[in-house]
């Protein structure tokens, strides 16, 4: 394609080819959701309008080099990613034996208040959180020990977007204990800094109020894709069917307590009973 650009410089279907190539790996590496991506487009597309304009035929036959080298590294980097996330999921996945159930069946009242009857286990939803049920959300998403029973994220499209909580189930008959937990969510950090999304994690102590809490653990790390510090860990729950949830819990720093807002209205707000208020 470069050769023949090279002898018929301004070729309008190789350009057009090129630049649906160029969009696509743009998109499918989602730099077009921020702001700063879209704002590249647009200049690239201002830049080789100029081009076309002014003939510039060096600078032409540059761009069009660099759009595929860079689509080309694009959609390979994708292609990595997404080999390392199937890994990590089926890792977690396949770890333990767990018989699978329907676990989308959340009722929800008027006033936020979550109820799931498989799980015996309710909460209500802080202000500005969103919940995404198991069957909406991607493999990344549920990647982690235990069956993805839900997920609480301050963003309405961005599941990762903290402060979040992600909500993985162990039945009874597994025998999920204290060491288990922290072996598996190590094993869960371990592989986020491989892949190279944090690193800098450092255990703290700190002693959660609510009563129900069977374990908890928690460490702030340096988010490399989101440029700050930030605290992430698990509490251990047990349910009055004598199942346990593990709580992945990924929020903001926040000096002087242990959890920001959002997070401590959940923590407070988590029931073992059908005990749904009315207004």
């Amino acid at each position: 394609m470069i050769n023949r650009y090279w002898a018929e410089t301004f070729h309008p279907l190789i350009e057009l080819g090129v630049a649906v190539i160029f969009i696509f790996a743009l998109w499918l590496t989602e730099i077009l959701v921020f702001e700063a991506g879209t704002v590249f487009l647009f200049l690239f597309i201002a830049i080789t309008f100029l081009i076309r304009v002014l003939h510039l035929e060096a600078y032409a036959r540059l761009l069009l080099a660099a759009c595929l080298i860079a689509s080309n590294a694009l959609i390979s980097f994708k292609a990595l990613q997404g080999a390392e996330v199937l890994s990590a999921y089926l890792l977690f996945k396949n770890k333990y034996q767990i018989e699978e159930k329907d676990l989308n069946g959340w009722t929800v009242t008027e006033n936020n208040q979550y109820w799931n009857d498989e799980l015996q286990f309710g909460f209500t939803l802080p202000e500005g959180f969103y919940f995404f049920k198991p069957e909406n959300l991607t493999m990344e998403n549920k990647t982690g020990a235990g069956q993805i029973a839900g997920l609480l994220a301050f963003s309405d499209h961005d599941a990762e977007r903290y402060p979040f909580v992600r909500i993985f189930y162990f039945p009874d008959y597994l025998g999920f204990q204290e060491n288990q937990a922290i072996s598996e969510f190590s094993e869960f950090l371990k592989i986020q800094v491989s892949k190279g999304d944090i690193e800098d994690i450092q255990e703290i102590q700190q002693k959660e109020l609510e009563p129900f809490i069977v374990t908890s653990k928690f460490w702030t790390f340096y988010d490399l894709l989101r440029p700050r510090y930030a605290k992430t860990g698990f509490i251990l729950v047990e349910t009055s069917n004598h199942d346990k949830l593990l709580l992945h819990i990924t929020e903001n720093l926040e000096k002087g307590e242990i959890h920001e807002q959002g997070i401590r209205e959940f923590l407070a707000s988590i029931r073992f009973g059908n005990r749904l208020q009315s207004n």
